[in-house]
Formats: C-alpha cells, sequence, structure tokens
C-alpha cells in the first residue's frame, strides 16, 4: 500500500513519491523536529511479516547507521508506523551513476576519481564485515556537490560471526545471506558466485565494482545481454575484452586493474577494496599535479654523493639517501618525492630548477657524504628550485655510530627551514635508530649492495653479511629478513637442498617475531611459503607487505613471480610494471613483465618491456662489463626482439665469465 501526502510515519510528515524498487518504496519527507528535508524507504508489505527478513532489515540498517562514513548515504533512524517498517536516510539532490552514463561515458580520469569515492564507501562497509551486494550504476549517486554516495544497501549481507557478537537475537539456523535468498543483487552486476547461488563476501562486491567501472569508460553494460538467462551465461562465462576493443584508451595499469576486478575465480581476484585504492592512487601519479605542487610543502632528496676515497662506500651514501626519504615521509603536511624518482638523478649533473620542474616539488635536499675509518662527513643544502636560493645549509662531522642521529638533525632542520610544526610523535619517529649498533648497520647496507647483483657469489656474500649483522645484534629485524631473501634465491636458483629452504623460513619467522610490521619479513615469509606451494598463505604475506610499504620493490617482483607462477597474469603484470618503477635501475622486472605481457599476447607491451631490460642491462655492463646475470638478461630480452646474433654473443660472454651460473 502506498503512501499518500500528508500521511505521518511517526513524526515525519510524507510530501511525496520519489520512487520504488524490489526492495520498497522510496518518498520525499519532512522531520518537523530539525526542520529538514529526508528520504524515507518503506519496506515492503510481504517482507514486513516476515520475522527474520524484518530482523535483517533493522540490523543492516542499523550496522549501516553506524559507519557514517562520507561516501555512504546516511541513515537517521528505524521506525514502525501501524502496517509500515521504515528507514529514515540523508536527502541527495544530484543524479545517479545510471543516469549520468545514460548521457555518455567518463574519461578515464573521472571515472577514476568517481570509483574512487566508491571504493572508500565500500572500504568502510567491509571494514565492518558489511558487504553490499548490489554495487551497480543506479546505487551510486553523484551529489550536486562533487560528493559521491553508495545507496542501498538493502541486499547488504552482514559477516553472521559479526552478527551473532553484535545481536543476541540473531538465528543461527538464518543462511548468511538472509530473506533475499542466495541470488541478491541486480543480474548484469552479479559475480560468478551471486549467478550460482554460491555464498559471497567482499570479493562478490569487488566483481561488481568492476562491471560498473567498466560501464563508466566504455559507457555500455559489460554483461547485459537480452535474457537474464543470456546475461547470467555472459557473466559465468565471457571473457572481459580490452577497453582498446571499445575504442577506450587508459593507462595500462588501470586495464590490468580492471581485468583483476573481473576474474572470474575469486581466489584470482584482487582480494580487498584497499587494494584497488592504493593502484588508483598509484596510477593517478606518484607526484603531486602542477597546481597542486605550489599549494603544498614538497622536497625532494637527491641522491647524496659519494666523496670517500673507496668506491665501495656508495653503499653507505645511497643508504643515507633512502633513510634520509624514510624520515621526511613520516612528518605529516610535507610531501616527498618517490625514492624512484629522487634515484633517476643519481650521477648527474643537473640544474635545480630542472630537478624542481621534472619532480613537481619546491624544494630539493642534495648533499654528499665522504666517509673514512669510524668517521664520516656530511654537507647537506636545501634548495628553493624557483630562485636556486639555500633555505639551509650544515655540515656534519661526526663518529659513523651517530649516523642515526645526524639523520634526524637534517630532517628536523628541513621540517623548521620549511615552516613544517613537528609533533612529539613525529620527532620521536625520525629519530627512531633501526638498531644501536651500528656496525650491524654498516653490515645491513653493504649486503644489501651485494644482494641486488643477483648472482651466487655476490648472494653469499650477502647473506654472509646478513648474518654478522644478526651475530652483533640479535634483535635486528631487518638483517634476518635480508637473510631470509638470500636462502629463498639460493634455494630457487643455485642450491635446491632443504636447509636453504628451511633456513629462509626460519629467518623470516625470525624477523616477523621480532618486528610484525616490518613489510621486507612478510616479503621474506612470503618467499618461504612460495617455494613450499602454499600459495595463498604466501600471498597473503605479500598483500601485508604492500599495504605495509607501498614501495617497496621485494613485495612487488616477487608478489609478481609468485602469481606469474600460478598463470595470474594481469596481477602479475600488474606488480611487475610497479616493480619496474621502484627500481629505475633493475633489468630483472622489465624481463618478467616482458614474459608476462608474451603470456597475455600483448605483443607491443611485451616488446617495451624487452627493450626496457635490454637498455638497463646495458646501463648495468658498463659499470661491470663481466656482469653475467644482466648479460644473460640482456641475451634473453636480445632473443625476444630478434637480435638473434647479438643475443648469441651476449649469451657466450654470460656463459665464459660465469659458466657455472644456472642462468648462463
Amino acid at each position: 500500500m502506498s503512501l499518500t501526502k500528508g500521511k505521518k510515519l511517526g513524526p515525519y510528515k510524507i510530501l511525496s513519491k520519489l520512487g520504488e524498487g524490489g526492495m520498497g518504496e522510496v518518498y520525499l519527507a519532512q522531520d518537523p523536529r530539525l526542520e529538514r528535508n529526508v528520504a524515507i524507504k518503506v519496506l515492503p508489505h510481504r517482507l514486513a511479516q516476515d520475522r527474520e527478513a524484518l530482523g535483517q532489515f533493522q540490523f543492516e540498517n542499523k550496522a549501516v547507521a553506524a559507519l557514517s562514513h562520507p561516501n555512504i548515504r546516511l541513515i537517521f533512524d528505524i521506525g514502525k508506523e501501524g502496517e509500515f517498517t521504515f528507514a529514515v536516510m540523508e536527502l541527495l539532490e544530484g543524479e545517479t551513476l545510471a543516469q549520468r552514463l545514460n548521457r555518455s561515458r567518463m574519461n578515464w580520469k573521472d571515472a577514476m576519481r568517481t570509483a574512487k569515492a566508491a571504493a572508500q564507501g565500500l572500504a568502510a562497509a567491509h571494514s565492518k564485515g558489511i558487504t553490499h551486494r548490489d554495487i551497480k550504476p543506479e546505487n551510486i549517486f553523484l551529489c550536486e556537490g562533487g560528493e559521491i554516495k553508495i545507496l542501498d544497501f538493502g541486499l547488504a549481507a552482514v559477516d553472521p560471526k559479526r552478527r551473532r557478537d553484535q545481536d543476541e537475537t540473531f538465528d543461527t539456523t538464518m543462511t548468511y545471506d538472509g530473506f533475499v535468498g542466495n541470488l541478491g543483487g541486480t543480474i548484469p552486476y552479479m559475480s560468478p558466485e551471486q549467478v550460482r547461488g554460491e555464498k559471497t563476501d567482499a570479493r562478490s562486491d569487488i566483481f561488481s565494482f568492476g562491471s560498473v567501472l567498466y560501464e563508466m569508460l566504455t559507457g555500455k553494460s559489460l554483461f547485459a545481454r537480452d535474457t537474464a538467462v543470456e546475461t547470467a551465461a555472459a557473466i559465468l562465462n565471457e571473457k572481459t575484452p580490452a577497453l582498446a576493443e571499445a575504442g577506450v584508451a587508459v593507462p595500462v595499469k588501470l586495464q590490468l586493474l580492471l581485468n583483476l576486478c573481473l576474474e572470474k575465480n575469486p581466489e584470482y581476484r584482487i582480494q580487498t577494496i584497499e587494494d584497488i585504492i592504493t593502484m588508483f592512487k598509484r596510477i593517478a601519479s606518484d607526484t603531486p599535479t602542477r597546481r597542486q605542487s605550489k599549494q603544498v610543502t614538497s622536497v625532494a632528496v637527491l641522491p647524496f654523493v659519494n666523496m670517500s676515497k673507496d668506491d665501495e662506500d656508495e653503499y653507505f651514501s645511497d643508504g643515507l639517501t633512502e633513510e634520509l626519504i624514510n624520515s621526511l615521509v613520516k612528518i605529516g603536511g610535507l610531501y616527498v618525492a618517490s625514492r624512484t624518482t629522487s634515484m633517476l638523478f643519481k650521477g648527474k649533473t643537473q640544474d635545480v630548477r630542472d630537478v624542481g620542474e621534472q619532480l613537481n616539488v619546491r624544494n630539493v635536499i642534495e648533499g654528499s657524504v665522504r666517509k673514512s675509518g669510524d668517521r664520516f662527513r656530511i654537507t647537506a643544502q636545501l634548495i628553493n628550485v624557483e630562485d636556486g636560493y639555500h633555505l639551509w645549509s650544515e655540515s656534519f662531522n661526526r663518529k659513523v655510530k651517530d649516523v642515526f642521529a645526524v639523520q634526524g638533525e637534517i630532517a628536523e632542520h628541513i621540517a623548521k627551514a620549511l615552516h613544517v610544526v613537528l609533533s612529539d610523535k613525529e620527532k620521536q619517529s625520525i629519530t627512531q635508530a633501526p638498531t644501536e649498533n651500528i656496525k650491524a648497520y654498516d653490515l645491513l647496507l653493504q649486503g644489501r649492495q651485494q644482494f641486488y647483483q643477483f648472482q651466487r657469489k655476490t648472494i653469499e656474500r650477502a647473506l654472509s653479511l646478513f648474518l654478522h649483522a644478526a651475530s652483533l645484534d640479535p634483535e635486528f629485524a631487518p638483517a634476518y629478513a635480508w637473510a631470509s631473501y638470500c636462502y629463498a634465491f639460493l634455494y630457487s636458483w643455485f642450491d635446491g637442498n632443504d636447509l636453504n629452504l628451511r633456513e629462509a623460513e626460519t629467518n623470516s619467522r625470525k624477523a616477523l617475531s621480532l618486528d610484525p610490521d616490518l613489510a621486507e619479513a612478510h616479503v621474506g615469509r612470503g618467499m618461504a611459503l612460495s617455494l613450499k606451494r602454499e600459495i595463498n598463505a604466501a600471498r597473503r604475506e605479500f598483500e601485508t607487505a604492500l599495504r605495509l610499504k607501498p614501495d617497496l620493490y621485494e613485495a612487488a617482483y616477487f608478489f609478481a613471480r609468485n602469481c606469474f607462477s600460478q598463470g595470474q597474469y594481469e596481477k602479475a603484470a600488474m606488480l611487475a610494471a610497479q616493480a619496474v618503477e621502484q627500481r629505475p635501475d633493475d633489468y630483472n622486472s622489465p624481463y618478467l613483465l616482458g614474459m608476462i605481457y608474451t603470456d597475455l599476447k600483448q605483443d607491443l607491451d611485451a616488446q617495451e618491456a624487452f627493450k626496457l631490460s635490454m637498455q638497463r642491462a646495458e646501463n648495468a655492463l658498463e659499470l661491470f662489463p663481466d656482469d653475467a646475470r644482466a648479460l644473460a638478461f640482456g641475451s634473453g630480452a636480445l632473443n625476444h626482439l630478434g637480435e638473434k646474433q647479438k643475443a648469441l654473443n651476449w649469451a657466450e660472454k654470460a656463459f665464459a665469465s660465469s659458466p657455472q651460473e644456472p642462468m648462463t
């Protein structure tokens, strides 16, 4: 029975009918107490008479009301008046995404902005155990003020364990999917598991989200067909077409992300909505826009120049650069260019104005390091790129054991010069030393430099350095994490002895026990679990590492290898592309990316990746002409590029340089 104008539900006065759907009618009403208009959704009579349905309606609305998120439509009240059971909601002005798409498709930047806002609302719901189960363009609202709201949680499901914990009246015999039945949702946007009537979780929302994103980008529903049966068959069986087939050009990473959202098997799908949000941020840019850069306090740390007599002390200057970036990142209100982009300027003489222009920053930090015995001298300066003036400059002549204190002092001086006020927590964070044993830290830096050469002798040398560091400071978690990398690599490439596998696992466990939030420790654990073929457990470790430290090269690269070995090519490509960006001198990750693109039959992208791998291998060979691994990877890349004779020449050089290396 419909409500007429003037009818009252509790204190609310009905003004007009706004619409209706399978889960009830929606009315415009007035709340005289607060003198505001609201939207009221009335539960259909047949459901209001069903005890389980009524219980679910009340519980879901309470759960959603508790979210209070800017990207979710607010629920103010629930009530019952006579035969009417209702929920009182925020009144929105604007249009649904469906209405917007009826006019035209969206450009990829607008689509991504809208999708990101919706994803943030979904993330809030998922964090409370709530699955929406009916994500579609009609349930995403574009407000006149630019806000994005998720509507209609009428088909939502709450994790039954959470519900039992929160609602003592919950009927434990009730099915997970509640009163709407297992098929709840709108067919063209259902996940395969919804179509099959199986239990659903947050990953089902991710599939529906992917369908909506595809429609935003193309203006066409991905799976809608003439009949429900044909639509369901398309969801279950049809491969997602490339956006290029619809005449839509988007960044490669956005296409890969879309493919991951639309994986038929939820185990292969991107696993959390937070991961989608992270990818949107990466796709948008890792630097501020030109307009933003003028409004934020921004800085780039250029690689500190090694002025030591010994070229092998390069590890120390690189380590100082990286640790200073890590310290500055912890300061709120300060934008810091990533290590990846900063390291592109290593060894180059370039005007700071040009650097500022390329990195979109207002300030640049540059300096030099001279290390001699147990002492070092650091000279650092902060420069405004617009006029080239020095905002701050200082030299530090200290003992090596004081390096952490100096890093903290530099960070504090920079914050002060840029008029950034540090909180007590930030001050403590930027001065906190990773270890009290400076020799252990020094060994860790040396070991990392050796590890990245990826040869048996250098990995064995790195392992001895990491183990020595751990012996000097048994509480130094990074030393155990890096040792686990070495053992895993030795087992994979050089010596399949079970002892190496056991040590990889033991050292990763030790690192995690000392520091559960150390991303590198989760990578080591993931590598060990991958080698034991515990694929799902390994994936969880890699995903944890990326959440803790999104720009960690090892997490992206080794996770990409893990996914590639399992045939999860789209996700592997996305991760490998991320690794390519994170280490601009690395030839391993672009080679892996080329292999993945080859299996995806994206031949042009594969050629570009192999070309990049070969170019980076050439750069490495300029420094180390006998680097067998660089020669081997370069040979493989040249072979894929069709340069057979040159590939053979490089392969012969690799074999002559290191005949015992498995790759040669």
